[in-house]
This record gives structure tokens, C-alpha cells and sequence, in this order.
């Protein structure tokens, strides 16, 4: 619980301008698992690895609370609204079945 990093594994329209080693804000301890790493959008370290951001298509997951995270969650909150309007590509990590 508290401020953590987030380490981008590649390049995502709601990622843009908020470099990896972000910090966000994290309210309890769980945290998502997967079998297929594709879906990793971003990583955090909190003793052990593990993905904090999930994106696969047109769906982003965040465990941490972009809302409660200053000014990069409110960045990522306006990436996300203008990649939505704008119709974007999805990237091609992102896009795996």
C-alpha cells in the first residue's frame, strides 16, 4: 500500500508522456497473475514482480488507482479518453488473442 513505480514494457497511446519508474498510488497488496505475458502493459516491484497494468485490445487494467496518483494517473485518465476518441491503433503487444 502506498506509492510505487510502474516500468513500461513497451509503447502504448496511454502510456505517452509518462515515463516507466512512474510513481502510482496502490491501496492494498494484491495484484493481478497471468499465464501470458503479452497482456503486460507494466510492472511493479514490491519485493516481487508483477503486473500492474493489463492491456489486451481496447481494455487497460490498472491495480494501482490512477485517480489518487497526481498528475501522471490524471496524464494516463487523458490518454486514455483521447486514444478512445481518436479511435487509435492498438498496439501490436496489446492486440494478441
Amino acid at each position: 500500500m502506498g506509492w510505487n513505480t510502474i516500468a513500461w514494457r513497451y509503447p502504448h497511446p496511454i502510456t505517452e508522456g509518462i515515463p516507466s519508474g512512474s510513481y502510482f498510488y496502490f491501496v492494498h497488496s494484491y495484484h493481478p497473475t497471468t499465464s501470458d505475458p503479452s497482456l503486460v502493459l507494466g510492472e511493479t516491484d514490491y519485493g516481487v514482480t508483477f503486473p500492474s497494468v493489463l492491456a489486451r485490445g481496447y481494455l487497460v487494467a490498472t491495480q494501482c488507482h490512477p485517480e489518487k496518483s497526481g498528475r501522471d494517473g490524471l496524464r494516463l485518465y487523458r490518454n486514455f479518453v483521447r486514444w478512445a476518441r481518436e479511435g487509435a491503433p492498438v498496439p501490436a503487444a496489446a492486440s494478441a488473442p
